[in-house]
């Protein structure tokens, strides 16, 4: 049904061609999938297959086509997923989070058996993190300057912790319309503060209650700055 894009050009070319939902583990790709499909009811897809994924809802395919979005962490390959295709043409929706943040969060991915609603020991969670942050600001690296910089398409950077600070204003004013979705047309905004109050600040299925506990060390700061240089701040974060 093309009913809900701004143009019947807008549907066919969503038909057509592919648009990638990029981002780093962690990074809150699978809320933002869950709030995407609520306003649109059109699926995205992934190219990854997880219980967890299936269970929160989410359809998993090979193929972009079809699918309102498709998402990869591609370029990188870092303990969890397989290792797709880098995306090479379509378009991306970049999904950026602090990187420090987003590492702590995809520790515990990890650690809980790759489930998003398992609590994690602190003690434990703090030790990987510990062991596995210099890799996995490594890979950060290497996912935000390949979309930023390297990949040849149309692209969109959205920043979760601005999407998460004002998710109906973000939605229906940048990321759905640049998707060629008409956020007018009834229904829409309404799905979206549906689907967002009901995930909630701590949805249980796709965000961690227990992370706030462990705090993020001047080392970790430092190691970070140390490994990423200057890209943090091109992305748009002063301070992590």
């Amino acid at each position: 049904d093309c009913g809900i894009f701004i143009s019947a050009a807008a549907c066919e070319s969503k038909h057509r061609g592919h648009t990638w939902l990029a981002s780093f583990p962690g990074s809150g790709s699978t809320w933002l999938r869950k709030i995407i499909q609520a306003a649109t009811l059109i699926f995205t897809g992934s190219v990854y297959s997880t219980d967890a994924l299936l269970a929160a809802a989410h359809i998993n395919a090979s193929s972009p086509n079809g699918f309102l979005g498709m998402k990869t962490h591609a370029p990188i390959n870092v303990f969890a997923f397989d290792d797709p295709d880098v995306p090479t043409s379509g378009e991306a929706l970049l999904l950026l989070r602090n990187p420090l943040q987003a590492s702590l969060s995809y520790t515990s991915f990890l650690l809980s058996g790759k489930v998003h609603d398992v609590e994690v020991r602190a003690e434990t969670l703090r030790a990987r993190l510990t062991d596995w942050l210099p890799t996995f600001l490594e890979a950060w690296k290497i996912h935000a300057e390949y979309y930023l910089y390297r990949f040849p398409g149309r692209r969109l950077v959205v920043r979760y912790e601005d999407l998460t600070g004002n998710p109906v204003v973000l939605l229906t004013k940048q990321v759905l319309p640049w998707m060629g979705i008409n956020t007018s047309m009834p229904g829409v905004e309404e799905r979206i503060r549906c689907m967002v109050a009901q995930l909630g600040v701590r949805h249980s299925v796709v965000r961690r209650h227990h992370m706030s506990s462990i705090n993020i060390t001047q080392g970790d700061r430092d190691l970070a700055w140390r490994i990423l240089g200057r890209l943090p701040l091109e992305a748009g974060y002063v301070d992590l």
